[in-house]
């Protein structure tokens, strides 16, 4: 995006898309070919984005880049998603990659927990147990390909190594007033909110990796039973 201020016709062109692919965002306001910074606004919001907070009336071009990367990468998901609603006959099989079916392991205890929930909830859960495991693994400074042992030796390893006493005293000696704790409530209020949209955000970009490795692999699949197809018929019968 090179524009200096809205209206921008990349962001205009993107949220249409958007609005186009996903039902719940055509009633975010807006329907002409000009995208101010109000229906923006509702756009980002209503996709869960860390964006919505930073809008205002008046954006920056860093702010503007920023939100069509974030709108780029959604409106790609979408199209993953939309094509996997069209093409229900087309699941992952034993010929997915090896990072799914890692990550299909370590969450299978955890779905047999709640094998008594609908399909979307347990899909929901999966996503959300495997955002939380590539959390983890990033705060540990640690492999994507690391087992489960090892992940679990390094928590407690770490444990081990915190003063003991001194976690539980209150990091505060005096009582708040009531300003005070009106001001803490907000403040938990605003992180809240923030951690809830970059953990949906994440959620999805989950979903849509896991399928894009799926994609691929049935891709190289095809192109090889093609490739096969096409060979002379000599090369058939040394076959």
């Amino acid at each position: 995006c090179r524009c200096d201020e809205l209206p921008c016709l990349l962001l205009s062109w993107l949220c249409a898309e958007l609005r186009t692919l996903c039902p719940e965002l055509r009633d975010s306001g807006g329907s002409g070919d000009v995208l101010l910074a109000g229906e923006l606004k509702n756009v980002l919001s209503n996709i869960s984005s860390p964006l919505a907070v930073l809008t205002s009336e008046v954006l920056d071009p860093s702010t503007l880049n920023k939100v069509a990367e974030f709108l780029v990468s959604e409106l790609q998901a979408a199209r993953i998603i939309k094509y996997k609603e069209s093409h229900p006959d087309e699941r992952a099989t034993e010929a997915d990659s090896e990072k799914e079916q890692r990550v299909e392991d370590l969450s299978r205890d955890f779905c047999e927990e709640n094998e008594g929930d609908d399909g979307s909830g347990e899909n929901r859960r999966k996503a959300e147990m495997q955002a939380e495991w590539i959390l983890l693994l990033r705060a540990l400074n640690m492999d994507a390909s690391s087992r489960f042992e090892d992940v679990l030796n390094e928590v407690n390893e770490r444990l081990s190594r915190l003063p003991s006493g001194d976690m539980t005293k209150p990091l505060l000696s005096t009582s708040l007033s009531s300003e005070q704790w009106l001001q803490v409530k907000k403040m938990n209020e605003i992180l809240s909110e923030d951690y809830r949209r970059r953990r949906q955000m994440m959620v999805t970009r989950f979903q849509v990796t896991l399928e894009s490795f799926a994609w691929g692999e049935k891709q190289k699949v095809g192109m090889l039973n093609n490739s096969v197809h096409h060979l002379p018929v000599s090369c058939v019968i040394l076959l």
